[in-house]
């Protein structure tokens, strides 16, 4: 088999000598145990026929197909398995199709629920976690990569725990996950956010709006991937933590920042005007294009043991009232010249005070 193959492959069928009566028709089998497939790379191929004698003495000459081609399918995710667990494991549900995850979510009737999400894609829209459903835990049975729920959360309850599945909005420029005045002790582990569309279709988004204000509990965001790397676009925050909010310990992450290069505009990782702990996360931008954390009005964030890298600046902080300390970072090609404006690893263009060290 000759083609486009990185590899022609050769089958040689070797048959009894007087076996086969001169002008017959010979059908052949080919066993999958035999090792022959059709070539796993997409192209236009050709076979070729010839037969010879044992001595190599040409009996008919090579004779080659017409061309075909081999393509790759394209498969599309199916949807996954939502099941639904009461506090004691005695599973209550399962279904699967869209908005299914909706509906468990709606179907939880008190604390300590665990929804499990089977690999899939889950078509949903808005999801919203009923006040009865403290402590509802939703995690992935396989792999975050092929757990993906596009969806808006609204979450104004406490103790929701989100573990190992990818998250992203239903609407293009949608918030993933919005979190209300009273939901404190809110916990993503281990997911991974990401852009909703395709690299053409993609615009600016938040994956997380965290405003509990009201509960004493914090929230925590760990070992997850905030990436806004998809298309050209302008994100003005990942992580938006509002005016007020009780602290937010943001650590052990990943974030892929990239621009709007029509705007010239950088992404944000993180914005704050609250409290917020950023420690032992690296952050990575695209060509010298992407922020940190941004301190604005009212913002203290404490920011340790990170690491900055490729980026218009680790750290801005913009108003009077705005305080942070910085300490034990590791900040790497940061302050790029960017576009028209020149820019630093540290840009403070206000602040009511700021502490780095090591």
């Amino acid at each position: 088999v000759s083609g486009t193959y990185p590899a022609a492959q050769t089958l040689t069928i070797t048959v009894p000598a007087n076996g086969i009566g001169a002008g017959s028709l010979v059908g052949i089998t080919i066993g999958a145990t035999r090792g022959v497939y059709n070539p796993s790379a997409a192209g236009s191929y050709n076979l070729t026929v010839a037969t010879q004698t044992a001595a190599s003495v040409v009996i008919e000459a090579a004779t080659q197909s017409s061309a075909f081609t081999i393509i790759n399918p394209v498969l599309v995710t199916p949807p996954g398995t939502v099941k639904v667990y009461n506090p004691t494991g005695v599973l209550m549900s399962q279904d699967v199709g869209a908005n299914k995850l909706e509906a468990a979510v709606l179907s939880v009737t008190a604390a300590n629920y665990t929804i499990e999400l089977g690999p899939g894609l889950f078509i949903e829209d808005d999801i919203t976690v009923p006040a009865v459903a403290e402590g509802l835990i939703i995690k992935a049975s396989g792999s975050k990569a092929e757990t993906i729920v596009p969806a808006r959360w609204n979450i104004n309850v406490k103790n929701v725990k989100f573990q190992g599945f990818t998250l992203k909005s239903d609407l293009v420029g949608g918030t993933a996950v919005t979190l209300g005045a009273l939901a404190d002790n809110f916990v993503a582990d281990g997911c991974d956010f990401i852009r909703t569309g395709d690299a053409t279709t993609t615009t600016g988004q938040t994956f997380i709006v965290y405003g509990n204000t009201v509960a004493n509990g914090t929230g925590t965001l760990t070992n997850c991937t905030f990436d806004s790397q998809l298309g050209d676009a302008y994100d003005a925050q990942l992580i938006n933590v509002g005016a007020g909010a009780i602290g937010l310990t943001i650590s052990k992450n990943t974030f892929k920042l990239d621009l709007s290069s029509t705007l010239g505009a950088s992404d944000w990782a993180i914005r704050t005007q609250s409290a917020v702990t950023v420690s032992e996360n690296t952050f990575t931008g695209y060509v010298g294009f992407g922020k940190g954390v941004i301190v604005d009005a009212n913002g203290n964030a404490t920011i340790t043991k990170n690491s900055f890298s490729g980026m218009v600046s680790a750290l801005e902080m913009t108003a009077g009232t705005s305080q942070a300390t910085f300490k034990n970072n590791t900040v790497t090609n940061c302050g790029y010249a960017s576009t028209t404006t020149n820019t630093a690893a540290l840009k403070i263009t206000n602040n009511g005070g700021l502490k780095v060290f090591n």
